[in-house]
């Protein structure tokens, strides 16, 4: 051969050479063992969305997203599980159950989105709250990013299993323990609708307490504890406690953040409403300009005046302040004078003769109680009857 048809025969095979290697990376990249065994290990899991294909059969052709239960619903068949199949297990699967109504079914499977799992979050962590996760996580991959604060309880982190509707289930686990140890046991797989909390450890701080409350200065309390508890744990508000006018002031925080001790009263689990105090705290409670007062009056008590109004007083306890009804008190004709927001005054009719009454009925700031009472009847001056006596004698001895 000589050199001119080298030239051609080696030009004609670089082409040829290019063409078999790129086979051969091809076959290598279609039969690669690890691509081959990721695709095995790619199962549907809830929430997962999927592209169904019947050919000619476009009522039952569409995107489909499986249910918290890996089930997806389709004409004819109506529910057909898929989760926990690869994609070509959920296509056989399909076009097993389409054969009894299709003749011959032609399925074609994709996956759109891998999906997850709704998972919630609460208790002694940075971030709270619901977000959605693979559903191959495992507890390390929720509270990770979660953050538990530094008196996070790891050893007794609580999961409860179950969605709405469910039967709920609770189990405690020893989080600390994967942590230290890669324990697989502290960092189990996740479902879908899991709740996790994480408590507080039971540590003491201290809290100093101010102004209008029973019991004022420094008290050692769990960390687990809030405001309202705190309050309590003092012996409560003093009577002339603003108790809308409550400030809870945390170390170098010089103004601090308004808490309401009724609004707490009546939620007390509201994070929001009645926060968890820290170590260090100080709860300033301000005092009313001027005492809650009440007014009792009218004669069916035996002693009506002005009153302090206590935390809670019903009409019950204003009565018995007042020294109790007198004898010819009209406890059914009860009328309380209470000023509306705007000024307004109103009354308030009351059967306070009812003693069931008498308690649930609150009083508040500026009441005036009015109980009538009949006026005690004079009685009789015994020289007065004498005296009558004798002149109607004095009459018959002249006639």
């Amino acid at each position: 051969m000589n050199h001119q048809s080298q030239s051609v025969a080696g030009n004609w095979l670089k082409p040829v050479g290019v063409l078999t290697g790129l086979m051969l990376m091809t076959s290598l990249v279609i039969f690669s063992p690890k691509q081959a065994g990721a695709q095995a290990a790619t199962v549907l899991a809830p929430n997962a969305t999927i592209h169904v294909n019947v050919a000619d059969e476009p009522d039952d052709s569409g995107d489909l997203k499986l249910d918290s239960n890996g089930d997806i619903q389709m004409l004819y068949v109506n529910s057909i599980h898929v989760g926990g199949l690869t994609i070509e297990q959920a296509r056989d699967t399909i076009t097993k159950a389409l054969s009894k109504y299709i003749k011959s079914p032609q399925v074609v499977v994709s996956l759109v989105s891998q999906g997850g799992i709704y998972i919630e979050v609460a208790g002694a962590v940075t971030t709270q709250g619901g977000r959605v996760v693979r559903s191959d996580s495992h507890l390390y991959d929720v509270l990770s990013p979660a953050e538990p604060n530094v008196n996070a309880d790891l050893e007794a982190v609580q999961i409860e299993h179950g969605e709405q509707g469910q039967t709920h289930t609770v189990s405690t686990v020893n989080f600390l323990s994967y942590m230290q140890n890669k324990q697989a046991t502290g960092n189990p797989p996740l479902q879908d609708g899991d709740k996790i909390t994480v408590f507080q450890k039971q540590v003491a701080i201290t809290i100093t307490m101010r102004g209008a409350i029973v019991k004022p200065g420094p008290t050692s309390l769990s960390n687990s504890s809030t405001v309202y508890d705190a309050i309590q744990a003092a012996g409560g508000l003093t009577p002339d406690a603003n108790r809308q006018g409550i400030m809870v002031q945390h170390t170098n925080d010089v103004t601090g953040s308004a808490f309401d001790f009724d609004a707490a009263g009546r939620s007390p689990g509201d994070a929001t409403i009645n926060p968890v105090l820290r170590d260090g705290d100080t709860i300033v409670v301000n005092a009313l300009a001027q005492a809650p007062m009440i007014t009792i009056s009218g004669g069916g008590v035996l002693r009506p005046a002005p009153y302090p109004l206590q935390p809670n007083e019903s009409l019950c306890d204003a009565i018995s302040i007042a020294g109790g009804p007198s004898d010819g008190a009209h406890m059914d004709q009860c009328v309380i004078v209470r000023k509306d927001p705007t000024g307004k005054s109103q009354l308030i009719k009351v059967n306070a003769k009812d003693i069931s009454v008498q308690a649930n009925t609150t009083l508040q700031t500026g009441d005036n109680i009015i109980i009538p009472g009949s006026a005690p009847k004079p009685a009789k001056d015994p020289l007065t009857a004498v005296s009558v006596l004798t002149g109607i004698a004095s009459l018959a001895l002249r006639l």
